[in-house]
């Protein structure tokens, strides 16, 4: 659905569905299933954006590129406290997950 979208859509404009009743804890069971249906690291990205923002907490989708001379690539991550920083890539866009602030709760 994901997929779909983000042919179609801005990636700000993506709507990811929710399970109810599943806590962060069940965060290793997303990331699993979307290795699984080899999601791209934008589909993760925005996808886990999403999931996060349900259970409260806010994360930035970045995306990055690198520079023509070394073989352009370009890579979407999900920024999280304590993360080590992709120096390789150089930041275009971020896209903010919504402030703690606004969702009743913190960026933990």
């Amino acid at each position: 659905m994901t997929r779909r979208q983000l042919r179609t859509r801005e990636v700000e404009q993506v709507v990811v569905p929710t399970a109810p009743g599943l806590g962060v804890e069940a965060t290793r069971g997303v990331d699993v299933v979307l290795r699984l249906t080899r999601a791209t690291c934008l589909e993760r990205s925005v996808v886990l954006q999403q999931w996060y923002k349900a259970q409260g907490i806010a994360r930035d989708v970045v995306i990055g590129v690198t520079a023509p001379r070394a073989g352009f690539r370009a890579h979407a991550w999900l920024e999280e406290p304590g993360m080590l920083t992709h120096t390789e890539f150089t930041e275009i866009t971020r896209l903010p997950g919504a402030s703690a602030a606004a969702m009743g709760g913190s960026t933990r």
